[in-house]
């Protein structure tokens, strides 16, 4: 059987509203040369049958059903086993790609045949009516790549190749897995963590620049990352998020240190991002659904100044530019822990309109 340049995996469990356009989306790509592997994680609503609705009879799609539900990473584990494709990629059911998004990767891969490429991503927060409540582009500019292909695309190799990572976190783009290809050849064994619901993404990726001998970052955006009410509401609430976040950023001052990427201004970066998510793990604990005592959440902010992580990049680090940023780090330092939690409220209290609100004061 043909060896197809890309296998798509696309895993489903509860999204039979968007699971419709998702396929139909991938299905109408220009480059035409792909397979896409549907796995139903067991699910109980009608996504399926949404998702065979719009793949027809097109011989690209194949089904594959979990006996059982084991969740998004185990699931994407399975199609990379099933995969065919000369690379693997990953569009989320509930997100709309462009015509584009297979034929921009693709002109790459002709010319350089590089061990991954990465696209930029649109972000659309979705309001309480399910309209667009705002767009946020991430999209790597060309002024951070260290060679280039064209006027498009950066090449990222040799000793430039670990700068990549800060460079996808400045854009925000190390969790967006949805358009990165994998050359199949390069992921060999490795697989998605099965036993973490939220950073499995970023360590991943992480794992496979590690194994990488070359990287594409394409100065453009050809997905759209759909951040509809009920996908932000209950990230917001899960409990655990912060522990990953932390996993996270731990993970990524480890990859400056040992590639000597490690300087005042990578130390602030990464000190902006520990502030957002610890910023955004309070307001999670103020707000009544999570039912966290006042004496827990003094605990917690007792236990984070006590935190390695926190001391190294927001203690004794000098934060960055920026008016928000300055003052996250003054009442997160406060020796009273009552000025962190009343901004706290404020977190919550913007959070209750939809997370998109809260979202838009971090820009």
């Amino acid at each position: 059987m043909r060896q197809p340049l890309f296998s798509l995996i696309l895993c489903m469990n509860g999204v039979e509203q968007h699971v419709f356009d998702a396929v139909t989306s991938l299905l109408a790509q220009s480059f035409k040369d792909f397979e896409l592997i549907l796995i139903d994680d067991y699910s109980a609503d009608r996504s399926t049958l949404r998702a065979l609705r719009a793949a027809g009879d097109d011989p690209r799609v194949r089904m594959i059903h979990n006996k059982e539900n084991l969740g998004l990473p185990a699931s994407r584990n399975i199609g990379i086993d099933k995969a065919r494709g000369q690379y693997v990629a990953f569009p989320d059911a509930e997100d709309i790609a462009a015509e584009d998004y297979l034929q921009l990767a693709a002109d790459v891969i002709k010319v350089c045949q590089p061990d991954i490429v990465v696209e930029g991503v649109i972000e659309d927060f979705f309001n309480h009516r399910g309209d667009v409540s705002y767009s946020k582009e991430h999209i790597p500019q060309t002024e951070d790549f260290p060679e280039t292909l064209n006027d498009k695309v950066g090449i990222f190799q040799g000793q430039a190749l670990p700068s990549l990572v800060q460079v996808l976190e400045k854009y925000e783009l190390m969790h967006h897995i949805y358009t990165k290809f994998f050359k199949r050849s390069l992921v060999g064994d490795e697989r998605f963590e099965t036993q973490k619901h939220y950073s499995e993404d970023f360590f991943f990726t992480l794992d496979m620049f590690e194994r990488a001998q070359s990287v594409a970052v394409i100065s453009a955006a050809p997905y759209r990352y759909e951040r509809h009410l009920r996908r932000q509401k209950q990230l917001s609430l899960t409990k655990g998020t912060f522990i990953e976040r932390h996993r996270r950023v731990a993970a990524s001052q480890l990859h400056q240190e040992e590639n000597n990427l490690d300087t005042l201004s990578s130390r602030q970066f990464l000190g902006a991002l520990y502030m957002r998510y610890i910023m955004a793990e309070l307001g999670r604990m103020e707000n009544p659904s999570a039912e966290i005592r006042a004496d827990e959440r003094k605990h917690w902010l007792a236990f984070l100044k006590e935190d390695p992580l926190f001391k190294l990049l927001v203690a004794d680090t000098e934060p960055g530019p920026g008016v928000m940023l300055k003052f996250y780090s003054k009442v997160l330092l406060a020796k009273h822990p009552g000025h962190a939690l009343r901004l706290a409220r404020v977190v919550a209290f913007l959070k209750s309109f939809g997370p998109n609100n809260y979202s838009r004061t971090q820009e």
